[in-house]
């Protein structure tokens, strides 16, 4: 059985995410820490591979996608009002993405190279992790009568 992850955080977790082929399992927690455990129900517990990896800021939002070149695994996470691409292989971030005004409070993958996010400044943002601004942003306060999805 794989340890329990209240061991690894003092503090609320606030998100957990399994990489797409589900061997990887990774949570976050208001005390600035991400715990990146591999998972497998026979694994013991002196075989079980984890990262601990220091944020700056609580980490509200965690989503894996895999890397479609190397079919490595990356990790999107939610810090404060950016967003922190990290090699799940290594542990290191390797692109930080700025543009909310507000924490970043989900993380949502798809199609190998899109992403959304949504933050507390009411704003929703799809981002292409090819470039380092954010591709499409849907801000409600923009139009009168709430928010229009148009593409």
């Amino acid at each position: 059985m794989v340890s329990d992850s209240c061991e690894r955080h003092k503090s609320r977790i606030t998100d957990i995410a399994f990489n797409p082929t589900a061997d990887l399992i990774a949570t976050c927690s208001n005390e600035n820490k991400i715990e990146l455990s591999s998972f497998q129900a026979n694994l013991s517990k002196s075989e079980e591979r984890r990262i601990s990896m220091s944020m700056n800021e609580p980490v509200r939002a965690l989503t894996f996608m895999e890397d479609l070149a190397s079919h490595s695994n990356i990790l999107f996470s939610g810090t404060g009002c950016q967003i922190c691409i990290t090699d799940c292989s290594s542990g290191t971030t390797f692109r930080v993405l700025k543009g909310h005004k507000g924490m970043v409070t989900s993380l949502c993958t798809w199609g190998g190279c899109l992403f959304a996010s949504s933050s507390a400044d009411k704003t929703i943002r799809i981002w292409d992790t090819r470039v380092t601004e954010a591709v499409r942003i849907f801000d409600p306060l923009t139009r009168p009568g709430g928010l229009l999805f148009e593409m």
